[in-house]
């Protein structure tokens, strides 16, 4: 698919119903994960939109480029001297953005980080999907990733982990 020849990738954890949220945070904290999202993004270009940003405490993601997605931000509040934020008010006006900056950043790919309303909005222009699967319900959650196919034929899923918390999880990847 791509978005005018740059790979878009969707990074999601999600329990075994969808859930990626629960009261504006992630449901679990599995420091492996968290270490792989970092690696993956790291020096690259995240899209987000503002609830996933407010979730960060209303700060950038340092060393990537970190585009904010919200029509209702009040863009002094969250700017300051931040040369690695950039808030815009459209899905497109943020896949154009970051199309820029990964092409200046020679990189290859734009990766949306969320929320739940960001990854359908862009559900249109992905090629990949890198999901990390908690194996558990989260009952009350409140956002959810849109359905994934896990029976595509283009599946590649890791061997299962266990945290020490005890939750087990496994990495998926797979091509849209």
């Amino acid at each position: 698919m791509s978005y005018n020849g740059i790979e878009v990738n969707h990074i999601v954890a999600v329990d075994l119903n969808g859930c990626i949220g629960k009261h504006g945070k992630i449901p679990w904290h599995i420091p492996a994960d968290l270490k792989r999202f970092r690696e993956l993004t790291t020096g690259g270009v995240v899209v987000m939109g503002r609830k996933t940003f407010d979730s960060l405490g209303r700060k950038s993601l340092p060393n990537r480029m970190n585009i904010v997605i919200g029509s209702t931000m009040v863009v002094d509040d969250y700017y300051g001297n931040n040369k690695e934020l950039i808030y815009c008010e459209s899905i497109n006006e943020a896949l154009l953005t970051a199309r820029y900056y990964v092409k200046q950043k020679q990189k290859s790919a734009i990766w949306i980080i969320g929320g739940a309303e960001i990854y359908t909005q862009t559900l249109q222009y992905v090629d990949n999907v890198e999901a990390t699967v908690v194996s558990t319900k989260i009952i009350s959650g409140d956002a959810h990733y849109p359905p994934i196919d896990y029976y595509k034929e283009n599946v590649k899923v890791s061997r299962a982990y266990t945290d020490k918390s005890g939750l087990s999880y496994c990495y998926m990847s797979y091509r849209v």
